[in-house]
């Protein structure tokens, strides 16, 4: 996998503010987004006057929020507000893999506020397969770049934003699969019964299978199938390893049973989609 942007202005993008800006010129408007994927050290202290939504996949690293620092892990999203410091760091040479955006507009802080969603805080039980499909999709409308890019892109971020209160709801106790939901974004690609799901939940099988498809309108198996496909898919398009490998990074010890699976949920073989 490797890291991958989109930036509203080209000629600004070598710029550590490319795209920093507030508007009004429409109701939403993302001024820059991406994926960062990467082992290496990285610190960020930086400024800017919009909103910047981040979500993270896969690692750890510390974020200072409000002053004191704190460890975020898989499954979790923050939104710093414009004109205020974002201070985060990683500092283990490990993989970490996050989503970003930014984004402006004359309905940004209506938005934010209707949905309550807080500023400079740690937002859990984020839908990582959501997040990554939606990224996905983003990104393809950039290749299209239509004339409607504008305004698909604001679809993007206020769909991507209300998925992310619904989450708050999740962490506030409303719906009773917070901890097999952490447990599910950290270990996606691990052997994961839904029986131990439930027991994490102290539900029945059934009854977990019932809350969790109410909760995230899916069931257990087929998010934890999203989650393993869209590793697969970023495996695929970015990196030379053999499919064999591609299924056993993904949590299939069995590539034919892989292929089975890729193909029913992408309608092509894990083949075709690599050379698509």
């Amino acid at each position: 996998m490797e890291s991958k942007h989109y930036y509203y202005d080209i000629t600004d993008a070598s710029s550590g503010m490319a795209c920093s800006r507030k508007s009004e010129d429409a109701p939403l408007i993302v001024n820059c987004f991406g994926r960062f994927y990467g082992n290496h050290r990285f610190s960020t202290n930086c400024m800017r006057k919009d909103y910047y939504l981040l979500i993270l996949i896969e690692g750890s690293f510390d974020v200072n929020l409000n002053g004191k620092n704190e460890v975020i892990f898989p499954g979790t999203a923050i939104i710093f507000p414009p004109d205020e410091y974002y201070i985060y760091s990683k500092l283990q040479e490990e993989n970490v893999y996050y989503l970003w955006v930014h984004f402006t507009g004359s309905y940004a802080d209506t938005l934010i506020k209707d949905l309550g969603l807080p500023m400079n805080t740690v937002i859990k039980n984020v839908d990582c397969a959501h997040s990554v499909s939606a990224f996905e999709n983003a990104f393809e409308l950039t290749l299209k770049n239509s004339s409607f890019l504008d305004k698909e892109l604001s679809v993007f971020i206020n769909d991507l934003l209300i998925k992310t209160a619904k989450s708050l709801k999740l962490e506030t106790g409303e719906k009773h699969i917070a901890k097999s939901l952490t447990l599910i974004n950290e270990s996606f690609s691990s052997d994961i019964a839904i029986s131990e799901l439930a027991k994490v939940e102290n539900l029945s099988v059934s009854r977990y299978n019932y809350v969790f498809k109410k909760s995230m309108g899916v069931s257990p198996l087929k998010y934890i199938t999203s989650l393993r496909i869209n590793k697969a898919k970023y495996l695929l398009k970015n990196t030379d390893l053999k499919v064999s490998r591609i299924a056993s990074e993904c949590g299939y010890s069995d590539s034919h049973f892989f292929h089975r699976i890729f193909k029913n949920e992408t309608e092509m073989t894990p083949g075709q989609y690599r050379e698509n």
